[in-house]
């Protein structure tokens, strides 16, 4: 047997005594709906042309038919309707003629708000009289689904149960020098209940803070500064502005996956931990819409606030505690439940022909908080459109990736990446062996301007090369002379050090690339089309509005930019499963690494030396990776590329990269972070 041959036998040996379908069946936590198919022989196509079909056959009345399907009713993380998008995902994929398709459950602790009894937030008078009252849920406005009785009432995920009553105070956007900035001018949060922006820090960093501080409730709103600046007038859904009904849903649980199985997956044989012991609030937590706000702003009484914390609600914003009014106080009543319940991953398997037990995964998640048009479900529509194409171009032609891609759609995301999170503690150890790299998608678009990309400096080189190849989706930027994606993404939205070059953001921990890269060490990025900087994030960002018309009639009539992102997606999809040696940019990260190293000398060069700690260990570790990535580099040139082993063994060396940087123990005071 040629050593080709043997390579072959034994990768194939591997995937099905140890691969994703051994794994899930020896484990048990699988349904699976067909056994694996009968592979069929590769044909020989290159990779240049592999890349052309998939950019040309993307069909975006295909995303458009898909994400109207998932957008027809509200799918919250481990309720039956997100079960029943796992399972129509699942077939989609088994008719569309994927190896392998399974469902993976998980059985884990997520927050509802109570069916009958609405979380409000009142206004009481000296006389215990309710002088106003918050809206029990957001109204609808324009989609017909907007008004549907499966809508949930108005909550933040893992909020707690309580019913409190306190002076407000306005704490800006609730960061630690927002705090601070209050208790410098003698207002005490303990016992208050903190009126607080989204915007600059996430939401469960605002209740902790708050929590810590002795705060008895915290209750956000999204400023019309920050999420309608041009007024009330252009909104949606005569725009993509934020209405003043809306009120964001979204988790406040710091810590990410099943709260009640840290470090292991929350399969039925788990040791779970007593709920009261789970890193979850224990005070109330409850979003509003800011013409809610306003109702409770316009008459808060103590110092006016800073010039730089007004907002933009036609009235001058106070700092509190309490109201004008004497004896006036804020009351917060929230009735959400914590349950026990079952959410389901989707896994969908091409099996690599020449390294089987090699993958390049592929994943978005499918829970939406309401009906999720961007967050998640253009993702999913996406997905399902690329794993289309990838086989419509087996069936034509007999193709087959060299390594398995493998598509995964992700249950209960939005209560703090839970289901992905429970994957990799489950396989772990089979993932770190044999993964490529996790390509994440957790929605194709959040507006039209351009591309927004975070990734691991591994991928940044071929992640740019794939964004030349994509056609530029804006007719605007076409007649300017920018042809590609790439084009508009380096002018719009260039890098600060290297103009040439277009922003390539920090993968950070938003998302269900958070196990890969943080927990496994595998190479991940995330891709979306995105918004200009006049707002901080998304306007209808987990609200109600997130509607199949928002996306349809505003942001992506002819869902081009999807069709952009999806091709982007599988470009560098293809490139990742097919180059015969990973396209990974060692020069780009040892560069990294350097400069890193420098941005921490000057901001803390003089406290590291001020405590007798030496810097050269750190110099000399930074210039060691530098040097061992030249003579890697440099090795390459006499590779025998003909030797399937001598290909095997630098992949895996370039593989192993990123796991380098992964400390078993964790980072100090955060273990789930390696």
């Amino acid at each position: 047997m040629s050593k080709a041959r043997l390579l072959q036998h034994s990768s194939t040996i591997l995937c099905a005594t140890g691969g994703f379908a051994c794994i899930f069946v020896v484990v048990s936590v699988i349904m699976s709906t067909d056994e694996p198919r009968e592979l069929s022989r590769r044909t020989e196509i290159s990779l240049a042309a592999v890349e052309d079909y998939v950019i040309k056959n993307i069909n975006p009345e295909n995303i458009r038919q898909f994400l109207r399907y998932l957008t027809r009713q509200p799918h919250l993380g481990g309720t039956e309707a997100e079960k029943e998008v796992a399972q129509w995902v699942a077939h989609t994929w088994q008719q569309q003629g994927l190896d392998q398709v399974h469902l993976v459950p998980y059985h884990v602790l997520l927050s509802y708000p109570d069916p009958i009894i609405p979380n409000l937030v009142r206004i009481v008078d000296g006389e215990n009289n309710t002088a106003w009252v918050s809206a029990a849920r957001q109204k609808p406005l324009y989609a017909p689904e907007e008004a549907s009785l499966d809508i949930p009432f108005t909550f933040n995920g893992y909020a707690a149960h309580g019913n409190v009553t306190g002076d407000v105070v306005y704490a800006y956007y609730g960061r630690e020098q927002d705090f601070d900035f209050l208790a410098k001018s003698g207002i005490n949060i303990s016992s208050k209940i903190v009126l607080a922006r989204y915007g600059k820090i996430f939401r469960a960093n605002i209740a902790k803070m708050a929590e810590t501080k002795g705060a008895v409730g915290v209750v956000l709103y999204s400023d019309p500064a920050d999420y309608a600046p041009n007024g009330s007038d252009f909104v949606y859904p005569h725009s993509s502005y934020m209405p003043p009904s809306a009120a964001p849903f979204g988790t406040v649980k710091l810590v990410d996956g099943d709260p009640l199985t840290p470090f292991y997956p929350a399969t039925e044989s788990a040791f779970h931990i007593p709920e009261e012991e789970a890193p979850i609030p224990k005070i109330p937590v409850q979003p509003i819409g800011y013409e809610d706000a306003w109702q409770i702003l316009s008459r808060m009484g103590g110092t006016v606030a800073p010039v730089d914390w007004q907002g933009s609600l036609n009235i001058t914003y106070h700092l509190g505690p309490g109201f004008v009014n004497p004896g006036w106080t804020l009351n917060l009543d929230v009735n959400n439940n914590n349950t026990q319940t079952t959410t389901h991953n989707v896994v969908g398997i091409i099996t690599g022909h020449e390294e089987p037990d090699r993958y390049v995964i592929l994943g978005n998640h499918l829970d939406a908080w309401i009906l999720g048009a961007l967050d998640p479900n253009s993702g999913t529509a996406a997905m399902l459109e690329l794993s289309r194409v990838l086989l419509q171009l087996h069936n034509e032609t007999g193709w087959r990736p060299r390594r398995s891609l493998v598509f995964c759609g992700w249950g209960a995301e939005e209560y703090g990446i839970v289901a992905s999170v429970e994957w990799t503690e489950q396989f772990g150890k089979q993932l770190s062996d044999r993964t490529i790299a996790y390509l994440n998608v957790d929605m194709a678009i959040e507006g039209n301007y351009t591309l927004r990309t975070q990734s691991t400096p591994l991928l940044t080189d071929a992640i740019f090369q794939s964004a030349q190849r994509i056609p530029n989706p804006d007719p605007v930027e076409l007649a300017a002379g920018r042809k590609t994606v790439y084009d508009t993404w380096k002018a719009r939205r260039p890098d600060r050090h290297q103009s040439d070059k277009p922003q390539m953001q920090f993968i950070g921990s938003g998302s269900d690339y958070k196990g890969f890269q943080h927990n496994l060490g595998i190479p991940c990025m995330d891709i979306c089309y995105t918004h200009d900087n006049n707002t901080i994030g998304d306007p209808m960002y987990h609200t109600l509005y997130e509607t199949f018309a928002l996306v349809d009639e505003i942001y992506d009539k002819g869902f081009y930019f999807h069709s952009a992102v999806t091709a982007l997606w599988g470009d560098l999809a293809v490139v990742l499963a097919e180059s015969k040696i990973l396209p990974f940019s060692l020069v780009t990260y040892a560069t990294f690494i350097i400069g890193a190293q420098q941005d921490i000398f000057e901001n803390y060069g003089e406290l590291i030396s001020s405590q007798n700690i030496s810097w050269q260990f750190f110099a000399d570790a930074a210039q060691a990776f530098n040097a061992s990535v030249a003579v890697f580099t440099e090795s390459l040139n006499t590779l025998d590329l003909n030797s399937d082993l001598a290909v095997r063994r630098v992949n895996d060396q370039l593989m192993m990269v990123e796991r380098a940087f992964i400390d078993p123990l964790g980072l100090p005071g955060r273990p789930e972070y390696k």
